[in-house]
Formats: C-alpha cells, structure tokens, sequence
C-alpha cells in the first residue's frame, strides 16, 4: 500500500507527500490522525479515488463493526471510489478488505482478483487474496497464488516456504520437497535469499540442513519437511532427514514421536533404535499413554503377547535400512508359548492423550492374520456401555489398546500360554513401575491388565496411597477400568466395602488414621454416585463431615449427591459453604454459580460470576465497598461458554414467562456465536505461522479447525437450539409468539438502572432476531450444514436431524421435492452403512424408524400420478431410490411399486422380544409414533409382561427420555410431521391412566426409583416420593419437554 500510486501524478508534489504521510500514519495504527487528513485534502480533491480508498481504510479500521453507521460509510467510500476509476487496484483491494473484515471471503476474493487484473503483481493483494483462499479451504487457490508470487518474488524466503505449503496442501509432494530444498540452496542477507555455496542435497542422504536459520526456526522447519516427506510416504528419507539433522531438532518430544513411529511403520519395532525412542519420550513424560504404548511395542518380552499395529506395505519398505548405530537388536528371551493379550490399532500413530481401551473376541481358528483381524473387527455398542457414572458418556476415544477375549474353553485349552503372557506383562509393568515409581499412569494400565484375585490386591494397595495423600479424585480411574470390562466394576465395588469396614473397625480399635478414613469416605460415597445409589453415598459423606467439616471437598461432594438426588436447594447451600471455606478457589465459585442456576436465582449467578471476571476487568472491581454488577456485556465479550449453556438449559426449565423466553435464546445466539468467532478468528494466524514456521502445529491447526463443530458443546447446544428455532418458527407462523417489552427493563429503578437500561440495550438485537422469520430460517440452515460439513456422516445419530431438516424445509416451500427425497434416501443408506458394522442382532438402531418415516411422508411422491414432481426427474429419483432400498433391503429388482411392501416386511421382521437395551426400546418407541401399524410393535409396547429388571442400572436420563417418547405415544393422534399435537400440559397426566396406549407408560412412571436406578414390583408407601411422577421439579420439566417437542417434527427426537 505505500508504494507510489500513478493517479496521484494529477496533485501537486506537496499533496502527494501528504498523502504518503496518511499511508504512512494508517500502516502505523494512527487512524484518528491519518482520517483527519484524509477528510482535510478530500475537501481540496473531493473525487479523488485514491483519497476515498484512504477514507475507507481508515474509517474500516477505526469502526470494524458491521452494525456501525460509519462502518457503512466505508463501504460508501470505497464504492464511490470505484466509481470514480474502475480501473483503480487501490479501490478494488480496499473494498475486498472491507468484505473480509465482515467475514465475506466471497466477495472479498471476487475483489482481489478484479485489483489484480490492473496490477498483476502487487504483493499485498495477492497475499490478501492467499489467505481468504486457505480460510475457506480453497487449497487449489492458495497453491496457485503462492507459486505466482514466488515467481515474482524468489528473494523472499516465506513465498518458497507458502509454496511448499500449497503444494503440500494439495498433495504435491515432491514439487513441496523441491521448495524447502531450494531454501537450503540460499545463505541469508539482510533478511532477503541469495544464493551461497551449499550444495544440493542428495536424495538418499539430505545431510544437515537450513544452517543459515536461527536455530528455533531452523528445528521447526526441519520437522515439517518430515512430515511432508512421511505425507508422501517417502520413509527412507525421512529416517534419512531425522538421523542427520538430530541434533539441530529441538523439540526432542516431537523427534522422538516421529522417529518412534517411522520406525514402528517400517516394523522395526524390536530394534535398539526404535526402543530408544520411546524409552526417552517415557523418561520425559511418565504418565503418557502413548510412550508406554510404545514401550511395551518394543519390548522383545512381550512379541506375540502386544500385537503392533499393521505397518507399512511392504513394498513402501521393501529395502529400509538403519543408521549403524551399534547394536541393532535386543536381546531375545527364552522361547516359551504365549497367547496374545492385547493389540494396538493404527491410531496409535495418529493419536495423542489417554487413550481408550476396548475388547474384540478373538477367533479360536484364527492362527494367523491377527492384526488384520483386529483392525477389522467392531464393536456392538451393548457390549461396550456401562452404567457406571452420573450420566450416559460418549465413552473413551482415541481407542488405542484392545484387548482379546478368550472363552472359558479357550482358556482351559490353552492355559499355560496365558499364564506365560500374564506372567511377561506382569513383569513388564514391574519394571517400569521401579523405573519411573512416581507414574500413575504405568499403574492405571497395569491395572487394566490384571484380573481376579490380582487385581483386587494391586486395587487395595493404590486406593491406600491415595488415602495417605487425601486424593479423593478416583472416579475417572474407575470409569476407565470398568468401560472395557465389565467384570471390575464387581470386583472394585466388594473392595472399597471391605477396606470401609475394615477401616472403621480399625478406627474404632485406634489403629487407623482419621483423614484416612475421611478420605475413604469421600471415596466410596462418589462411588455409590457412579452405582447409582447417591441416597447411601450420601449417609457416608455425612459421615465423613461429622468427622472433620475443615475439607470444602466434603461440602463439594455432597453437592453432587443432593443433586443426584434431585434436592437442589440444599445442594446450593452445601456448595455455598464449601466457598466460603475457600474464596479464592475458582472452581468451587464456578460451582456455586452452577447450583445458583439450577434454582432459578440468577441474579445471584452473575453477582457470583463477578468474583470470577474480577481479575479481566478493572469496571468489574469495587468502588467505595460496593460490588459493581455484572453485566450482560461483560459476560458475552468474556464468551464463558459453561454459563452461557447452563444459563440457557435452566431459563427454559424454570423461567416461564416471556423474559425467561427471550434470554434463553439470547443464551443460545451467544453460544452460537462464541463457536463461530473461533472459526473465523483463524485468519491472522495463517500469516503468523508462516512468519515464525510453526509449521506441524499449523497443520495440526487447520485440522482442528476443520473438525471444530465435532465439539462436544457445540452438539448440544446446537441440536436444542435447532429445536427451539423451529418452535419459534411455528409461533411465527401461527400468530403465536409473544415476546415482553424491553421499555420495561429500562424502566427497573433503584442503583442499577444503567445496568438493567444496558442488559435492555443488548437484547434488542435479540428480540429482532425472534420476529424475523428469514433469520431463524438461516440460523437452522447454518446449524444443519456444520453438522454436514464437519460431523453428519461420522456418526449415525445426527443423520435424523439433516433428514427432518430438508423435509421441514420442503413443508415451507424452502426446497424442491427432488432435492428433499433424494437427500433423505442418501442419508437413510449411510444410516444403514453405519449400524451395519456395529449393531447387534438383538438392537434396533435407527434404520427401521427412517424408513417407516420415508416409506409414509416421501414415498408416495415418487410413485407415477403425483404431480409435484416433473416428469424429467421423476425416471432419476426413481433409479436412485429404488437402487438404494434394494441393497438395504437385499431384495432384487426392486421397483418403485413394490418398495411398501418390501420396507413393510423388512421393519415386521424384527425380533422385537430379543432386545436387551433401553436404545432399542426408544427406537420401537418412535417407529410406533410414526407409524402405527406394526402390529407386533405394537403389541410388545403394550405388553404388561416386559421385562423392566433388564434396565436396571441404566442412566436416569435415559429413563427419562424413554418416558417423554411414551407421552407423545399416547396422546399423539395421527399427528404429521409438522401438526402440533392437541394436548394439554395440565390434563397429560390425568389421561395417561386410562390410556390404552399407555401401560408401559404406567408401569414405568410407578415402578421407576429414580435415586437406585431401578424397577420395583410395588413401589411401598416409603419410595413413592422418589418415583419419576411424584418428583414435581423432574414432572414438570418432563411436561413440558413434551409439550415443546411436540410442536416439532418427531425425528427431531432421534438426535
């Protein structure tokens, strides 16, 4: 921007140093300095395109927001300036710079380009113009601008480094080896490249490179050319790279876990070499799952028992070869027949962190090909859940280590080789545990390992270190052992009650130490938690205060009971003891403000929530010994994602009015938005990286950008706000939104009336927001397309929510029919793909309820004599759908006309009697809902005689939507997908009892004890205050659940 422009040449000399002057003042961030100039000589030259481009800088800069009227004005400047010379590249880059500032790469690119049409070589456009390229993942773009401006500039070190990036984006692999390549070919001067005397690299043998770099970027650019050279499979020369340049590599964890895996890939796992590796990463970091992987993989004792993952093909390392680097192989143990314990997938090499563990059979035939077969088996979700914790988990990822289960008679068969396996990792984690005694970690996996009697022992001895140390945090350790094997959780449970009786029989005697039975009971009463049983953890926690009330932990932990247990104004009171205890700790303020919520007193929340912001903002901090509020703004700009989503789940739970209405989606918009700020804040740091070379955590980067509406959080809250837009748009539709009048907030009186005419002001937006029946629209149809973009096709369960979207679009003429059923039939077909490889033959997934509801709502449109689909498309649908159904359906030369009856008999064939889990159940429950005449569903639903004891255990929550589907069951009445159902919330309950549909309903509502996780025959006179009916906060919040998602479209529910 500051080199010389030609259409000044019409000013006079002194106008155009003042010119450079403003150029000079934006580049340094004077902008108020730099705009008063500009608008001094604007009035000399009032259509001088050149100084209406400055304006608009300037002023784009100083107002970036897009709601600002002089941020309009810019947009204004930079037009008019466009209008005085198409031909300007000034004024085409700086109005692309204004649609990139507001997010529109689009537009912002269509800018670029147009400026670079009249100077094809301005850096700074071009540069502008890479970068909106790789924020919108256009890799094809970004290498192609990147290589011209390394064309036109070969000087500058970082165009040969983006090239390479741009070739390696798009898998151009050698052309990027041959960029870092011609980088080592330049000594440095002056921050330019020239050439110097080194010489060019061999293949086999690259040498030391980059020595004229300082050494931090010399050892970051170093690993980014291994892992191009690994991208391209080139292994030879990247063991080559990494052997040579050693010890110019600074960030020894990542050698180590390149090296570690390169040669684990090229299976020299029992080399000395390979060892080395992960000997080094474990001294560095003892508690990493991942060293300790590796150790046991290249540990000679342990071949055949830890089966490595599948390496390379051989003819990728046909003719791999090491370094001499002394001794190649370590020493073999005495042969003696083993039996393989476990094996490590091939995400070893792609994850990081705890891994996960999970259990494949192991075939008794199977001699041979055991890595494949491991690599290929899958696991049914029945066998891999436990219901042990506070609620349903997503479970472990990053599954790394599997284990082999044998069958007894596998077992009898062949016990020695099993005792020889057990006997050899024994040994193992003894060694490492003498090695690194301080690592949790090496003592959790061996745990994980042992079985029986030993297990129990080794139990014991950790939970009594732990005691010594009063580390109460044991829950995960437990959760971790029990979700692949099912067997602990008795084991652990008979434990922990031997060691409290034993210990208070001891304290009795004197012979045992009081915070070491405190500590126990903390212990054992989070594990009744986890048990489902909070009311007897709750004996034992009182226990343990009685005994010493000095430790916020106890107050913490009695916390979590009470809410188990549904008391949540004694819940509040007990955690707001524990913070006075300690007031500087944030985690317990942080729960504090979690319990305020879940009373409904919100105010108290944010006067809490002050404490916790009072360290970013100095506005926040007393004055005069009075607390300043917390404002709404305060908390938006601070993006506290935990408050936000608690504050929005529990305004709609427990603040009816029309107040508790707007706030809850002023929660959600805010929620939505932190997620996409973290989207789009990546910009600047596509430059960043490329000025400093960080280049693997740029790459690491990207991808978890590319991944960030896969987050945990946003699902959740995404999936409720999609429901509640569509509530919304039905209140729309109807004439039925209400919305109260922010003029009264600004009225509220007293001190705080800036801060109630503030929290009005930002809610104005919001309000906007639910009237405009357009935005929703788009809102839904941005939330449907991350799910499609990031996650839709990597788990079967947010398919329903992508097929009910285009079907709702369809209702409101949003979308053609064509589009609408092809969409839904695609999406049925992945579904069945998906449950394929991981259901057994006793769940029912959620393929039966899709088809019913494709077979029902789509279907029809497709066959000839409709009318809403032309004829030049109806022969293309019709091929498509009917080849999808015939491979779900295995039927062959399936036609259109035929496709009821086969989808008919397809969803009558299940073996509805065999199902084992409350999965299944709900999935009955809704295929019911939307088409009711299967019979045989129908009648095991209504059938008095259902095992219930088989769901004992399970999740409350679970249960709880079990009863909602239930409710909708019996008062829906041939509803469509997008008819409101015809009930009231105050008479429900009263017309479930005489409901022929609703026996099931009955018998769980009265048999259900919410605070043991179980069903009873008869529930006594005693437990009937803690059934599902008589908790009135738990009915309530059902009710009215039920009452919001019958408004919507019933797939809605499968999410």
């Amino acid at each position: 921007m500051s080199k010389e422009i030609q259409s000044l040449a019409v000013l006079s000399t002194r106008d155009q140093q003042q010119f450079k002057n403003i150029v000079q003042l934006y580049d340094q961030r004077i902008y108020k300095r730099a705009l008063k100039l500009t608008e001094t000589m604007l009035k000399k030259y009032p259509k001088q395109c050149d100084l209406l481009s400055m304006k608009a800088f300037i002023i784009g800069a100083l107002y970036p927001g897009n709601k600002d009227e002089r941020h309009t004005e810019a947009y204004e400047c930079a037009k008019e300036a466009i209008k005085q010379n198409m031909k300007s590249p000034m004024s085409w880059h700086c109005l692309g710079t204004l649609y990139k500032g507001d997010f529109d790469y689009n537009e912002a690119i269509k800018c670029f380009k147009t400026a670079l049409r009249f100077d094809k070589e301005d850096l700074v456009v071009l540069r502008d113009l890479a970068t909106c390229y790789i924020q919108i993942r256009n890799y094809s773009g970004f290498r192609e601008i990147r290589n011209e401006m390394k064309r036109i500039r070969p000087d500058i070190r970082t165009n040969w480094i983006a090239s390479a990036l741009g070739n390696h984006f798009c898998g151009y692999i050698n052309s990027s080896v041959n960029c870092l390549l011609s980088i080592n070919q330049f000594g440095i001067t002056d921050g330019a490249l020239a050439p110097s005397n080194v010489s060019t690299p061999d293949e086999s043998n690259y040498g030391a490179l980059f020595p004229f770099l300082d050494p931090f970027q010399r050892s970051e650019l170093l690993l980014y050319f291994a892992r191009v050279l690994l991208d391209g499979k080139k292994y030879q020369q990247t063991y080559n790279l990494l052997r040579a340049n050693r010890e110019f590599i600074l960030d020894k964890n990542d050698y180590y876990t390149v090296m570690g895996n390169l040669l684990l890939k090229c299976n020299q796992n029992y080399t000395a070499e390979c060892a080395e590796c992960f000997e080094r990463l474990l001294s560095m970091y003892p508690d990493d799952d991942f060293a300790l992987f590796g150790c046991m993989l290249t540990d000679k004792s342990l071949r055949n028992v830890v089966l490595p993952p599948p390496h390379a093909s051989t003819q990728l390392i046909q003719g791999f070869k090491l370094q001499h680097c002394g001794e190649d192989q370590l020493p073999s143990p005495e042969y003696e027949a083993v039996l393989p314990i476990c094996g490590i997938r091939s995400g070893f090499f792609h994850t990081r962190g705890t891994s996960g563990i999970m259990h494949y059979p192991l075939l008794a035939n199977d001699s041979v090909g055991r890595n494949k077969g491991l690599e290929s088996k899958r696991l049914s979700s029945r066998e891999s859940r436990h219901s042990y914790g506070y609620k349903q988990s997503e479970g472990l990822h990053n599954r790394v280590l599997e284990f082999i289960i044998y069958d007894n008679c596998e077992l009898d068969a062949n016990r020695v080789e099993y005792e020889n396996s057990m006997r050899r990792i024994q040994g193992f984690f003894q060694e490492k545990r003498s090695q690194f005694p301080a690592s949790d970690t090496i003592v959790r996996l061996e745990l994980a390992f042992l079985n029986g009697e030993d297990f129990s022992r080794a139990f014991r001895a950790y939970v009594s270190r732990k005691l010594v140390s009063r580390i109460t945090g044991l829950k995960s350790l437990i959760t971790y052992l029990i979700q692949f094997d099912g067997r602990k959780k008795d084991l652990v449970h008979n434990e922990l009650v031997n060691m409290v009786r034993e210990s208070e029989e001891l304290y009795e005697r004197g012979g045992f130490d009081k915070h070491e039975l405190v500590t126990l009971y903390y212990i054992y009463s989070q594990h009744l938690d986890c048990m489902g049983l909070p009311l007897d953890g709750l004996g034992y926690i009182e226990k343990a205060i009685g005994l010493d009330d000095s430790r916020p932990d106890g107050f913490n932990i009695k916390r979590r009971l009470l809410k188990h247990l549904f008391r949540f104004e004694e819940a509040f009171e007990a955690i707001d003891h524990a913070r006075l205890m300690e007031k500087n700790d944030k985690y317990l303020n942080t729960r504090t403000v979690c319990a305020s919520l879940e009373i409904g007193n919100f105010e108290k929340a944010k006067e809490l929530l002050q404490i916790f912001m009072a360290h970013m903002h100095d506005k926040s901090k007393s004055k005069g010994g009075e607390q300043v509020m917390t404002t709404e703004s305060e908390i938006r700009n601070l993006q506290i994602i935990w408050y936000e989503k608690r504050s929005a789940m529990f305004r709609e739970i427990l603040d009816t009015t029309g107040y508790g209405y707007l706030m809850a989606f002023d929660h959600y918009l805010r929620l939505m938005d932190s997620m996409e700020i973290m989207k789009t804040d990546q910009y600047d740091y596509h430059l960043y990286c490329l000025r400093k070379l960080t280049l693997c955590r740029y790459l690491d980067f990207i991808n978890m950008q590319d991944k960030i509406f896969c987050n945990k959080n946003y699902r959740s809250v995404s999936l409720v706000f999609w429901r509640k837009l569509w509530m919304n748009i039905s209140r729309i539709k109807n004439d039925r939104l209400e919305l109260p009048s922010i003029k009264e907030k600004e009225k509220q009186g007293g001190k705080n009336k800036a801060k109630s005419s503030g929290e009005a002001e930002g809610l104005k937006d919001t309000v906007e927001f639910i009237k405009s029946h357009e935005e929703c629209w788009r809102k839904t149809h941005e939330i449907v397309n991350n799910y499609r973009s990031d996650c839709i096709f990597h788990a079967p369960s947010y398919i329903p929510i992508y097929i009910q979207y285009y079907c709702s679009q369809r209702v409101l003429d949003k979308l053609s029919l064509e589009t609408c059923i092809l969409v839904c039939s695609q999406s049925v077909y992945r579904t069945f793909v998906l449950e394929k490889s991981y259901l057994s033959e006793d769940q029912v997934g959620m393929l039966p309820v899709l088809l019913a509801h494709f077979c029902k709502n789509l279907l029809p449109y497709v066959k000839d004599g409709h009318e809403f689909i032309s004829k030049e498309y109806r022969s293309c649908i019709k091929e498509a759908v009917s080849g999808q159904l015939q491979v779900l359906t295995g039927t062959k030369h399936l036609g259109i006309e035929n496709i009821d009856a086969c989808i008919q008999n397809y969803i009558s064939g299940l073996n509805v009697s065999r199902i084992s889990d409350i999965g299944s159940l709900s999935n009955l429950v809704k295929l019911s809902i939307i088409d009711s005449s299967f019979r045989d569903i129908e009648t095991y639903l209504d059938d008095m005689d259902i095992d219930l004891h088989r769901f004992t255990g399970v999740f409350n929550q679970q249960i709880f939507n079990l009863v909602k589907l239930l409710l909708i069951r019996s008062i829906q009445s041939g509803n469509s997908d997008t008819e409101p159902l015809n009930a009231c919330q105050s008479q429900i309950l009263e017309n479930i009892a005489t409901n022929p549909r609703a026996k099931l309903l009955n018998r769980i509502l009265n048999s259900y004890n919410i605070q043991t996780r179980s069903f009873v025959h008869n529930q006594s006179q005693d437990c009937c205050g803690i059934s599902i009916i008589k908790t009135e906060r738990l009915k309530d919040q059902i009710l009215k659940e039920v009452m919001d998602i019958s408004n919507i479209p019933i797939l809605a529910l499968s999410t």
